[in-house]
């Protein structure tokens, strides 16, 4: 009885680490030396997709100062596929609304603002998604951002 219920522990255990390892792939952030995001520092990302049976949604996470100049960013990304197919598509995020208050959460010097790039998204193949992100203000150098992120989520 005794080895039963330390294999049952250690099975225990390594569920909860395999799902906690997991949830970390499902979000994932970068962010920028100085706060400053230069135009073409294109930013990459993988995403693990197991289960192409569910719809998911992919958000966008972003964080800014009170240096960022503008009321939104716009966003150009690339996803491909294991297989190699492409979905290309622009997104304007707004994180300020038309009174120029932020819209996102503070936390520290940071207002973070987490918005939908893909909701109800169906994958066509398992496997890690590439998706690389570019953000198309016509400036070299964007003060104030200090972290751009994505979460996939299970719908």
């Amino acid at each position: 009885m005794n080895k039963a219920f330390r294999f049952l522990i250690l099975m225990a255990t390594a569920t909860l680490l395999s799902t906690c390892q997991s949830d970390k792939k499902q979000e994932q952030i970068h962010t920028f030396e100085s706060n400053m995001w230069n135009r073409f520092n294109i930013l990459s990302f993988d995403i693990p997709v197991g289960n192409i049976k569910h719809s998911y949604s992919i958000f966008a996470i972003i964080r800014i100062t009170n240096d960022f100049q503008h009321n939104s960013i716009p966003v150009h990304f690339i996803m491909t596929s294991p297989g190699g197919e492409e979905r290309i598509w622009e997104k304007t995020f707004a994180v300020r609304n038309s009174e120029s208050e932020h819209t996102g959460t503070q936390k520290g010097m940071y207002f973070e603002t987490i918005l939908p790039i893909r909701t109800n998204h169906r994958f066509t193949e398992s496997g890690n998604h590439h998706i690389t992100i570019e953000q198309i203000i016509p400036k070299y150098d964007t003060q104030g951002v200090g972290a751009f992120g994505i979460k996939l989520a299970k719908e």
